[in-house]
């Protein structure tokens, strides 16, 4: 990166994706090392103002002002999120 920021590169992995690998890597950076999301296999994110670009003729996912995310670990109940608030209602679930 050309800045001072940390930096965490997350491959998500779907079927439905349009790519020969069912694979999107998505770029976040934070100020803090403690702000990045930490995620397991299995885990299932939720990205807000993820912005989509072309790289080296794939598409990719940059973190964009206003970035958020949140993080559900095997369940809905159990959840991590980058901001103290969010929406997440029983459509969600």
């Amino acid at each position: 990166t050309k800045g001072p920021d940390y930096c965490c590169i997350i491959g998500l992995t779907d079927p439905s994706l349009d790519s020969p690998d069912g694979r999107f890597s998505c770029n976040i950076f934070r100020p803090n090392a403690a702000d990045l999301p930490f995620l397991e296999v299995g885990n299932v994110v939720r990205f807000h103002r993820l912005k989509v670009q072309g790289y080296q003729g794939k598409k990719q996912g940059n973190s964009s002002p206003g970035f958020q995310w949140l993080v559900f670990r095997g369940s809905v109940t159990n959840r991590e999120t980058s901001s103290p608030s969010y929406t997440f209602n029983q459509q969600d679930e």
